[in-house]
């Protein structure tokens, strides 16, 4: 590990890839690997977990990570979008739920995708058969 000054004081540290020999802020252990090594020497065998979700999925991770914030002591399965906690700003509780409704409309976008293409496709196997 190596210290790098800051502008305002003190120092951050750093370690150093044992790969690419430059500093980072951090190092991954993929699965099944020996070493740990930077983002950049390992390339495309390390990424986060949402990159491997599909849209839709993001957008419930994301919905369900505002419900949670806002819900409080209320139950979450009474609730699509709760109402304000005392505690939260206006201000705040607008701004979370114009994230909550516009992750919902990526959902209902993909579920409705996904049902055209279902009857789409069967639509399609039906006109082959007649």
């Amino acid at each position: 590990m190596i210290a790098e000054p800051r502008h305002f004081g003190g120092q951050q540290w750093y370690f150093v890839c044992p790969v690419t020999q430059k500093k980072c802020s951090v190092v991954w252990l993929p699965p099944g690997a020996s070493r740990f090594c930077s983002r950049r020497a390992w390339g495309k065998q390390v990424a986060y977990s949402t990159q491997f979700e599909s849209r839709f999925d993001r957008a419930i991770t994301a919905r369900e990570k505002v419900k949670s914030r806002s819900i409080g002591d209320l139950n979450p399965r009474h609730w699509d979008l709760p109402p304000r906690p005392k505690w939260m700003r206006w201000n705040t509780y607008e701004r979370l739920a114009y994230k909550y409704r516009l992750q919902q409309g990526i959902i209902d976008k993909c579920i409705a995708d996904y049902l055209g293409w279902v009857v789409g496709g069967v639509r399609q196997e039906i006109s082959i058969k007649d």
